[in-house]
Parts: structure tokens; sequence; C-alpha cells
């Protein structure tokens, strides 16, 4: 725990001090927070809200977040029933060629449509998601 707490701390400060700043592909908070998302959901979670309100984030950052979000959520087992942000994150990482987070959006968005009982529409996302996960495995 003291271990993650010395990795985590200094990767929030530093992420919080360059949240907002614009000219790179994606906010650096956003990128520790997925580098940390599968060991420390709740601390992935402390800085993607940091930037909640940060006006200034493309709309590149704004599909991450929605992404990383909605993953946080679910790692912490609780639900969201809006597609909204997910589907805008879907195709925008599609229509940039960005494979690896367009896949990320898609199981993200078949776990909130399974959550929702909609099992045909979920199992189809899913599947979705695993053909994009087989073909970057594959690259």
């Amino acid at each position: 725990m003291l271990r993650t707490a010395r990795i985590l701390i200094p990767l929030l400060l530093a992420s919080i001090v360059m949240g907002c700043s614009p000219g790179q592909p994606y906010d650096a908070t956003l990128l520790n927070a997925e580098r940390v998302m599968s060991i420390s959901p709740d601390s992935a979670c402390d800085m993607i809200i940091s930037l909640e309100h940060c006006d200034t984030l493309s709309q590149g950052n704004r599909a991450l977040f929605s992404v990383l979000y909605i993953e946080a959520v679910h790692k912490k087992r609780l639900t969201i029933d809006d597609t909204t942000a997910i589907t805008a994150s879907e195709h925008y990482f599609k229509r940039h060629g960005d494979e690896l987070r367009w896949g990320k959006a898609v199981l993200q968005h078949g776990i909130i449509l399974l959550n929702a009982t909609k099992f045909t529409q979920a199992a189809w996302l899913m599947k979705q998601a695993e053909e994009i996960a087989h073909r970057q495995h594959n690259k």
C-alpha cells in the first residue's frame, strides 16, 4: 500500500499540474489515469475527476475522459445508463484510427448495455471489442 502511494502521489500531482495544458495528443492526467487504471481504479478515478470541469479539453481528450471515467465506474461495480458519451468516444477513436481505445470504448459500451439487460446488443458489442483486441494483438 505504501509503495503504491509513493508511485501514485507523484503521478497525481504531476497530472494535476499538467492537466489542462493544450498541445499534446492526449492530456497527461488522462494518460496517467489510463496507466494506473488496472492497479488502482480509485486513484485513476481521482485523476479523471480532477479534469471534469476543465474547459480546454480537446475532442480527443473528452473521448478519452469518457472511456476512462466509465471504465472506473465499472471497476467500482457501479452502473451508468446513458450511452451518449461512450458512443461519441467510439466514433472519435474509430474515425482517428486509435484501435486500442476504440476497442476499450466498444467494450465499455457493451458493459453499459449488459447492465441494462440489453443482452443481444451487449453481446454484439463485446464480440466486436474482442475482434478489435485480436487485431491489436496480431499487429
